[in-house]
């Protein structure tokens, strides 16, 4: 885990009053991460987020929350925005969950987990990485496993790839945040990002969970 110069800044996103203070008040007991603000309307999140500009967006997601999944897909479709985490205490395989999991949430956390992996996977997520348990992970990609493979006569998306592009992809699939990569393949960061950005036009992804998720459906290790 990378140490950090500057406290990571979240904005945090729960509608009901009580929860949110007592997640700000958890989420603040690590001195390393400060909260830029915080709301319970989802109508002025995309406003928060361009005043506050957080390194990660922390949401709950409460069962059956269907404005809070179109939030999460109209966050995702943003040119630039934070990675989100969301915390749940619905089953990590309910439809919802596995909803906001195809939206390209970076991790999610469930409330009976400990305290202290909340501010893990803050810290994990920063780096670039993932936070999401296996047997959540293997149920998403039984799903995508399931859907119909490529029409006829069209391109292979693997095959617009450049070698080192299929490296990249299987390096971001196996976990490593863009500084490990730079750092294995002995190239600049900006580099790494250059070559995700190209990436995830060719894929037609838009994070790293969806094209984690691609590299498995593709056979991309």
């Amino acid at each position: 885990m990378q140490e950090h110069d500057s406290p990571i800044r979240v904005l945090l996103i729960e509608r009901l009053e009580i929860l949110r203070e007592a997640f700000c008040s958890l989420i603040s007991q690590d001195h390393n991460i400060v909260i830029v603000g915080d709301s319970g309307n989802y109508d002025k999140v995309i406003q928060l987020l361009e005043e506050s500009e957080p390194d990660i967006l922390v949401l709950h997601l409460h069962a059956g929350d269907e404005d809070m999944l179109n939030l999460m897909m109209k966050i995702s479709s943003l040119p630039e925005h934070p990675p989100m985490l969301f915390l749940t205490s619905d089953l990590p395989e309910s439809a919802t969950n596995r909803s906001a999991l195809h939206a390209g949430v970076a991790g999610m956390i469930e409330l009976k987990e400990p305290k202290a992996n909340l501010h893990k996977a803050i810290r994990c997520i920063h780096d670039g990485e993932l936070w999401i348990n296996r047997r959540t992970t293997a149920t998403i990609l039984r799903e995508l496993r399931q859907t119909k493979s490529f029409k006829a006569g069209q391109e292979d998306p693997k095959e617009m790839l450049s070698p080192r592009q299929r490296e990249i992809v299987g390096l971001v699939a196996a976990g490593l945040s863009t500084e490990a990569i730079a750092e294995r393949l002995f190239i600049s960061e900006k580099t790494v990002r250059n070559h995700l950005v190209g990436i995830y036009a060719k894929l037609d992804v838009s994070n790293r969970i969806q094209l984690t998720l691609c590299a498995s459906k593709l056979g991309i290790t």
